[in-house]
């Protein structure tokens, strides 16, 4: 679970301030008041469809304005999803969020387009070990229902 975007974050103060619930959003959208709560905490991130009626349920609507000069926001250590720009060298890990280096920390996977697994090594290790626990969890779990029998 990442945070939530600040967008959807000022969205949540908009709607509180207006003094509507999640039942008043899904009566008037049917968008089901888990998705809002969801979009809220950062479990889920809204599509456009539904952000576009979220928005006008509100009274708001989604427009496209340009922007004088081009914007480099990072905000602490979470670098925003497609605002980003990772050098030659350099590729971003889908799975810990981490800028991280190309040669070293990515295994190659000819089935992508640039020749690289989506996951940094470490995550691949912690999905391997996390596999092998649950592997040998299963089988002592086996190997005591035989035994009981």
């Amino acid at each position: 679970m990442s945070a939530p975007h600040e967008v959807v974050l000022e969205l949540a103060r908009r709607r509180e301030e207006l003094g509507l619930t999640h039942d008043d959003i899904h009566a008037s959208t049917r968008i089901a008041r888990s998705s809002v709560r969801n979009w809220e905490t950062g479990r889920r991130t809204p599509n456009l469809g539904a952000l576009d009626a979220y928005l006008r349920a509100m009274g708001l609507r989604l427009t496209v304005v340009p922007l004088e000069q081009p914007v480099d926001v990072v905000v602490g250590e979470q670098i925003p999803f497609g605002e980003m720009w990772v050098c030659k060298t350099e590729k971003f890990c889908t799975g810990c969020d981490q800028v991280r280096s190309r040669e070293r920390d990515f295994h190659s996977d000819r089935s992508r387009g640039d020749g690289l697994s989506p996951y940094c090594r470490y995550c691949v290790s912690d999905q391997r070990q996390a596999r092998r626990q649950r592997a040998e969890q299963a089988g002592q779990g086996r190997g005591r229902r035989e035994a009981a029998a």
